[in-house]
């Protein structure tokens, strides 16, 4: 699956996925996920196809809020946990998903992607600029298992040839203690 952020963004997503989300019961892990990333009492969650929209249903209120009111950060965090859930055995591609996240919230959801990625199992490429998020992802790593993340860095020369370099999570985490900046090759 390739997610960019318009795809993340499309409550269409919803809409195509969910009748195969509840075949493997996927909407129990993301009440779970998403109680757990953002400090949330969801009860439940249930489609109105008179509106096309998903409804969240809470513990603590009479009311149900469609997911779309909840914020983008949250929106695209479902999304992402979505597609990972039922692209097992599989990968998932998220282009700036964390433009979105509050840096306090970014490190539960990266130790809950990196855990959701080692579970089901899923790899998952995470593009970004954010030194915040690289840093939650290494020290996610470094509980969650090190051996789950690699960071790459890319370069386009003028020529037009693509370089990488590889880094595990420990010695990205050196580097940006170090004032490296990580969105540098060179």
């Amino acid at each position: 699956k390739l997610l960019d952020v318009r795809l993340l963004l499309d409550r269409g997503l919803e809409k195509d996925s969910w009748d195969q989300l509840l075949n493997v019961r996927g909407d129990r892990q993301l009440v779970k996920l998403m109680n757990e990333a953002y400090q949330l009492r969801i009860e439940s969650y249930t489609y109105s196809p008179a509106f096309g929209t998903l409804k969240v249903l809470f513990h603590d209120r009479d009311y149900a809020l469609n997911l779309d009111d909840l914020g983008t950060g949250m929106r695209l965090a479902f999304r992402v946990f979505t597609a990972m859930i039922l692209s097992r055995e599989s990968a998932v591609l998220a282009e700036e998903f964390d433009a979105y996240q509050h840096p306090d919230g970014l490190s539960r959801i990266a130790k809950l992607l990196l855990q959701l990625a080692q579970k089901t199992p899923c790899q998952l490429f995470l593009t970004t600029h954010s030194h915040e998020s690289v840093r939650a992802f290494a020290e996610a790593a470094r509980t969650v298992g090190p051996e789950l993340l690699r960071v790459l860095q890319f370069d386009l020369s003028s020529d037009g040839m693509l370089t990488s370099a590889s880094l595990s999570a420990d010695d990205a985490l050196t580097l940006l203690a170090g004032g490296v900046d990580l969105r540098r090759t060179h």
